[in-house]
């Protein structure tokens, strides 16, 4: 009996390649997504730049245009106290507020701030992006949503030689 199942599986298999094939093998359905282009790079610039720009100037409207209300961004630094690394999540309308208020005094960043943005890759809709300010390094992921691109996730850190 068992020789059996064995055969008409197989025979089965052979008239239904779909049915041999394991989930991770199957072909993955086309979808319609386009190489990215050159105003799609300009575009992931302008977008992971904004962010900060919105920090330095007080822009909240800036910062809502770049972040996506999924963000998720992440803080990492080392407790002054027990010397362990702390991750702290912001949301997205920390952001929002962070925009309107951190740099009030202004004197959070440097009167004419470095902001360097390189594209470290970008497939379809999505890019990677790595954001060097005056004290802060961080690693974007951006996501072209409804046409638009998005500032999905964001971590960063203080640079290792630079004071806050």
């Amino acid at each position: 009996m068992k020789y059996v199942s064995v055969l008409l599986l197989a025979a089965l298999c052979c008239l239904n390649p779909a049915l041999a094939a394991d989930k991770h093998s199957a072909p993955h359905a086309k979808t319609n997504v386009k190489p990215p282009t050159e105003q799609d790079q300009k575009e992931v610039k302008r977008i992971a730049v904004g962010y900060l720009i919105a920090l330095q100037q007080l822009k909240p409207d800036l910062m809502a245009e770049v972040m996506s209300p999924e963000l998720n961004k992440q803080t990492s630094f080392i407790n002054r106290e027990n010397g362990k690394t702390v991750i702290r999540p912001t949301t997205y309308e920390q952001m929002l507020e962070f925009a309107k208020t951190w740099n009030a005094k202004g004197d959070k960043f440097p009167k004419d701030p470095s902001n360097r943005v390189t594209i470290l890759d970008m497939q379809g809709t999505m890019a990677s992006v790595k954001l060097e300010s005056d004290r802060w390094y961080e690693y974007l992921h951006l996501a072209k949503i409804d046409g638009q691109w998005k500032i999905l996730n964001l971590y960063w850190q203080n640079h290792p030689d630079r004071k806050r």
